[in-house]
């Protein structure tokens, strides 16, 4: 017969990462109506609810903080986190980000949870798969990512306001308005700028970042 774990070694093992209410269930088989005993550590704050269906274990439990960043991926998907989140991460812009914005080819949403919130702004589905990446948050989790240039493509796409006619002035305003760092932008690959443009919205002004890109390098 296998040892038995007590509640709270059962739910340390979790770690950072959200937990779903099935996985929550199968850690606790034995009691005969799990939901109950779910809803008594959400109580007790051995839980805490992000959503419906939804959790993370409390930081005294897992011993580690909640992961920001992955917890996007989770909350609503399919999605990546992007824009001015992305931008702040990769270092292109000096402010720090409050709102963890994510892309997804979904509806557009908003969470409010205990540990931050969320924005998930709808792109075209033909475009969503281009430049994603993976990184780890600093929990060791593995979270779906824009690359810098899907960041900036999703951000100038999300302007609506935005008039941009040239390469030179797309220069401008990423520089001087958004004041991203040049060393940075000189780096970045023009031609996965120009997939994002081939499927993107505002075609033309994407065009302008690729050339813009191009001539500062």
């Amino acid at each position: 017969m296998g040892i038995k774990l007590s509640d709270f070694e059962r739910l340390e093992k979790v770690g950072a990462a959200p937990i779903s209410f099935g996985a929550l269930q199968a850690l606790f088989p034995e009691y005969a109506s799990p939901a109950v005993k779910i809803s008594e550590m959400c109580k007790q704050e051995m839980l805490i609810r992000l959503k419906k269906g939804l959790y993370y274990v409390a930081p005294r439990i897992s011993r580690v903080s909640a992961s920001v960043l992955s917890t996007a991926n989770h909350l609503y998907g399919p999605s990546y986190v992007s824009f001015h989140t992305a931008l702040e991460y990769y270092g292109l812009i000096p402010e720090g980000v409050r709102l963890i914005m994510s892309a997804t080819p979904r509806r557009s949403k908003h969470y409010e949870t205990p540990i931050a919130n969320y924005a998930y702004h709808t792109i075209p589905e033909i475009y969503y798969p281009i430049g994603i990446t993976t990184i780890e948050d600093t929990n060791g989790q593995h979270v779906l990512f824009a690359t810098p240039e899907k960041a900036i493509c999703d951000l100038l796409q999300l302007e609506n306001n935005l008039r941009i006619r040239s390469a030179d002035s797309m220069w401008s305003y990423l520089t001087d308005f958004m004041r991203m760092d040049e060393d940075i932008l000189r780096t970045l690959d023009s031609q996965l700028i120009a997939e994002c443009a081939a499927v993107g919205k505002k075609k033309e002004m994407l065009l302008f970042l690729k050339k813009a890109v191009e001539n500062a390098q």
